[in-house]
């Protein structure tokens, strides 16, 4: 269940009474406002996805857990790649959740490069590219937004 929090609120800038709102990520499946970013992406990627059995993507930790989620309802695979910084509590969920992990040496920029390089050598396979993928917007414009 998803849960839209009222807050009430003064503002002295404002000069008065305001209202506030705040959609907490704790709601989401996985615990994290990732989800709904990766919701988009899918559904950006959707007509990309037929014969896709494996989407590969860069993570260090809750948009991969929100992408192995996604994906094992769609019935795919998530190969997360991260980077040896990665903490042991987001390393172990994404495996407990059935995601396979390749730990790379380098930064951020090497994950994304290695993912997209991984998607590309797999005929089944597409890379997520959550820094490119507009889709992650799209997910907040018609799910947080309204």
């Amino acid at each position: 269940m998803i849960t839209l929090r009222h807050l009430e609120g003064v503002s002295k800038s404002a000069g008065g009474n305001n209202q506030f709102y705040a959609l907490c990520g704790a709601d989401w499946p996985t615990g994290s406002i990732k989800y709904v970013s990766v919701l988009g992406m899918m559904a950006h990627m959707q007509n990309r996805l037929a014969g896709c059995t494996t989407v590969y993507g860069s993570t260090s930790g809750n948009t991969g857990l929100a992408a192995v989620t996604v994906c094992k309802t769609l019935g795919l695979h998530f190969h997360a790649i991260v980077d040896t910084r990665i903490e042991t509590e987001k390393l172990e969920s994404l495996i407990e959740h059935g995601a396979t992990v390749t730990k790379v040496e380098g930064d951020v920029h090497t994950r994304i490069r290695i993912a997209a390089e991984m998607a590309v050598l797999d005929p089944a396979g597409i890379d997520l590219d959550q820094y490119g993928n507009e889709g992650a917007l799209f997910g907040h414009y018609q799910i947080t937004g309204p």
